[in-house]
């Protein structure tokens, strides 16, 4: 992801927004949210997580929210590639760059054709939490963080409100790393035992410290 300065980040934003030709704009209470009519299945689960959890993690980070946040749902890979300027092998299923968050069709990653499994999967492991997280964090620091930091810290906040726990698989790996390698190398290192090993690091702070230890 980019972070960049906040003028700038509000000038990247309007840019990416008139790129979404085609695009229909719903809006919630604390969410909005840009699809095409090929998304719109999904469009009203997204907007009531967004308007959920946007206030939750925003309050848990003692941040007020001063807008709605951006969601682009993208109905191909292709799409969301050509925005994000990635490989489409590369496409994650959610993203966060620049005050925008871009989440993939839930039906392009899910490995079902029940649209019942889609949606639970969707909610329970989706991305929406995690991007809402970078966005907070973002807003409240202006990216001035380490970025296995926002990595561990968002995986938290799945964990806390979906109880999902990201990959407990690769805590053995992540065992290998140490702290000063996460931080001078975390683009360079695998990406799974890296992020296991990022949330690992902000749950041992909470536990110690309680949430008010992410704050300092």
């Amino acid at each position: 992801r980019i972070n960049s300065g906040s003028s700038t980040k509000n000038v990247m934003t309007q840019v990416v927004l008139k790129n979404q030709e085609g695009y229909i704009l719903e809006e919630g209470e604390h969410v909005e949210v840009y699809y095409k009519p090929i998304a719109e299945d999904y469009k009203d689960m997204i907007i009531r997580m967004g308007d959920l959890y946007y206030p939750l993690i925003a309050s848990d980070f003692s941040y007020d929210i001063d807008k709605k946040a951006t969601i682009i749902l993208y109905s191909t890979k292709k799409d969301m590639a050509s925005e994000l300027k990635m490989s489409i092998k590369d496409v994650p299923m959610g993203a966060y760059c620049n005050g925008v968050l871009s989440v993939l069709s839930p039906d392009l990653w899910v490995d079902s054709d029940n649209e019942v499994v889609i949606r639970e999967r969707f909610m329970e492991d989706g991305p929406v939490v995690h991007e809402l997280t970078h966005l907070v964090l973002d807003k409240k620091v202006s990216g001035k963080y380490p970025l296995w930091f926002t990595e561990g810290v968002a995986l938290y906040y799945e964990y806390k409100y979906l109880n999902f726990e990201w990959r407990k698989d690769l805590s053995q790996k992540a065992q290998k790393i140490s702290l000063t390698t996460l931080e001078s190398s975390f683009k360079a290192l695998e990406n799974g035992p890296a992020y296991r090993k990022s949330y690992e690091i902000i749950k041992a702070i909470v536990d110690e410290y309680g949430e008010d230890g992410l704050q300092d």
